[in-house]
């Protein structure tokens, strides 16, 4: 390497079985092991925290370890130099370089290229493959050290039932205006090689800091295709999860509608299966108020077994395709569904201003957990009808100081179950 540079951290050891066969293993940072996926320290840590607290056993549940991965976002990086020409004779000759997509390699700032992920679905491979493709057609070039080039990140969103994919792409200027002649370019290239579910472009520029996406709805442009990836909550699952979703009141139909503007779930079929155990837990005829509801992939599931609904969502791109997907239901379903509807407030609002006459109350909040108004509503007992918390984690480390609180307060726990949503990653989902 260069003289002063810092040698790359060596990759982690495993020395578990190999269930995963991935040739990227250890190297990128997506996976931390590649077998043994429910016995994770997470995991092991959750069973330790509550199994004695429950007086029973806390059941892990994992499904496939390939070809989960519906969505991902991946890092742009200058790859193999080479010549590319264009024209009709080929006289222009330029040099650039190949457009590396992949995750960064464990404690550094290098990406590695990943076109044979596991993980992903292989749409996402070969939607990957053609983005690459075209860069070279098209001679883009992606963002390097010094902040030079044109494309920082990549996302893929996956509709399963079309096999299309919605491609975001995450542009080194500020505007259209200013990505001219480039982005057209690509985009026309991209149209020659792949039949895309959409094409959007959001534009970060330089804004400083480590968020992938510029979030400013005015940041983002649909060039091609339609707004929204139509995907089934319970698509891909198994016949076992559809049947039992159903027997406990659960649309199993529900089709959900995702924007890039908007939150999903990167495996929706671990997450079906977790919504399928949890609906146990939701009474028939519940009155539920939903605080962290997304785009309504809980409320609208159990929306059939509930006397009433009300979901909330504090990003406001949420409703559009909220109420697309009501409207599906209330189509196949009919006009008799009990009332459903989302409100764009934040939780430490919505439980003050949503929650009046609620008796179960449906959290699934960001790694951080509870935000403080939310949490001292519930150990303050500021709305005495609810009854229930059914309490859907992806941070343990914050769902343990919530637990806390609450088993301190008024609250009782009755039930943990864990759902690995990401195999090869140290991370369980606790509803």
């Amino acid at each position: 390497g260069a003289a002063g540079r810092k040698p790359a951290p060596p990759p982690p050891a495993w020395d578990g079985p190999d269930d995963l066969g991935c040739a990227h293993f250890l190297d990128c940072s997506g996976c931390s092991r590649a077998g043994a996926f429910d016995a994770t320290p997470i995991a092991e840590r959750c069973q330790a925290l509550f199994e004695p607290l429950l007086g029973a056993s806390v059941d892990i549940f994992c499904g496939p370890a390939t070809g989960w991965r519906r969505q991902a976002r991946l890092a742009a990086a200058p790859g193999t130099a080479r010549i590319q020409t264009r024209g009709k004779r080929g006289r222009k000759a330029y040099r650039t370089k190949e457009v590396g997509l992949g995750l960064y390699r464990t404690k550094s700032h290098a990406v590695v290229s990943i076109p044979d992920c596991q993980a992903h679905a292989p749409e996402l491979n070969d939607a990957a493959a053609a983005v690459r493709a075209a860069c070279a057609a098209a001679g883009i070039a992606a963002v390097n050290s010094e902040g030079e080039g044109s494309l920082r990140y990549v996302q893929f969103s996956l509709e399963a039932a079309t096999k299309r994919v919605a491609l975001s792409l995450v542009w080194n200027e500020r505007s259209a205006k200013d990505a001219q002649p480039e982005l057209p370019r690509l985009v026309k290239a991209l149209e020659a090689t792949h039949d895309w579910h959409s094409i959007w472009a959001n534009f970060r520029g330089d804004k400083p800091g480590n968020a992938i996406f510029n979030n400013d709805p005015r940041a983002w442009s649909r060039l091609r295709g339609s707004a929204h990836v139509v995907e089934g909550l319970f698509d891909g699952t198994s016949l076992d999860t559809i049947e039992r979703g159903r027997a406990d009141g659960l649309d199993t139909d529900l089709n959900l509608r995702f924007s890039p503007l908007v939150f999903r779930q990167a495996n929706l079929a671990g997450f079906a299966g977790l919504v399928a155990n949890l609906a146990a837990w939701v009474p028939d005829g519940a009155d539920v108020c939903e605080l962290y509801a997304g785009v309504g992939a809980m409320g609208l599931a159990l929306r059939p077994k509930c006397r009433r609904v009300r979901c909330s969502e504090s990003n406001p791109n949420a409703p559009d395709g909220f109420e697309l997907a009501k409207r599906d239901q209330e189509r196949r379903l009919g006009n008799e569904l009990p009332p459903c509807r989302l409100r764009v407030l934040d939780a430490a609002d919505a439980i003050r201003v949503d929650s009046d006459g609620a008796d179960l109350l449906l959290v699934d909040p960001p790694r951080r957990g509870l935000c403080a108004d939310v949490l001292e509503a519930l150990v303050e007992g500021d709305n005495p009808g609810l009854t229930r918390v059914v309490y859907v984690s992806c941070g343990f480390d914050a769902l343990k100081r919530d637990i806390d609180e609450l088993l301190a307060a008024r609250w009782t726990l009755v039930h943990v179950e864990g759902h690995v949503l990401f195999p090869g990653a140290d991370h369980v989902e606790t509803p």
